[in-house]
């Protein structure tokens, strides 16, 4: 049987499944070398297969939000934007989870230079992240956020959330941002 008739057989759930996990493995190795760069080709690659995963399964969450990922990772202001609506289908789906809304925040921040929404939606991460006592999510939403405050000129805003992210997250990879971010604040009057 040829692997296309074996597809037209499994079930809708099952073909997505496929196409999805096939997806994440094109995104994981999209990028590549030292330093890292993208290679898009693999990246689009990645971005058809999320597509054929979202249209046999359309309320997948790891699809969309696998999907946004992808799209946020494309470079181009087109894409960015698409990546947005598919953060916030993601946070339709599942409200509670902190990962779209730092997603969400980081195009706006990184990508499109939103950096007042981007802290809304870093917050808003955060805020979900210590609810389900994610570390691994508070640590990233915390440099998200610290960037979109240093970024709208908030110094003192961003140092109370620099001790608050050292403080709940008592990592070395926190304590070294938050020792390099402090040098580059401006002195406290």
């Amino acid at each position: 049987m040829t692997r296309r008739n074996r597809r037209c057989i499994l079930p809708k759930r099952l073909r997505a499944e496929e196409y999805l996990k096939e997806a994440r493995e094109l995104f994981t190795f999209s990028m590549k070398g030292t330093p890292l760069q993208t290679d898009f080709s693999m990246l689009r690659a990645a971005r058809a297969k999320a597509r054929k995963a979202l249209l046999l399964d359309p309320s997948n969450y790891q699809a969309v939000l696998l999907l946004a990922h992808i799209l946020a990772d494309c470079d181009d202001r087109a894409s960015s934007e698409e990546a947005l609506r598919y953060y916030d289908v993601a946070v339709s789906l599942h409200p509670e989870d902190p990962e779209p809304y730092d997603g969400k925040a980081s195009v706006l921040l990184f990508d499109l230079d939103r950096p007042a929404e981007a802290e809304h939606f870093a917050r808003q991460a955060i805020s979900r992240a210590l609810r389900q006592r994610d570390a691994d999510s508070l640590e990233m939403t915390y440099t998200t956020l610290i960037a979109a405050l240093m970024e709208q000129g908030k110094s003192a805003e961003a140092r109370r959330a620099l001790r608050e992210a050292e403080r709940r997250c008592p990592t070395e990879s926190m304590r070294d941002l938050v020792a390099n971010t402090l040098k580059e604040l401006p002195a406290e009057s």
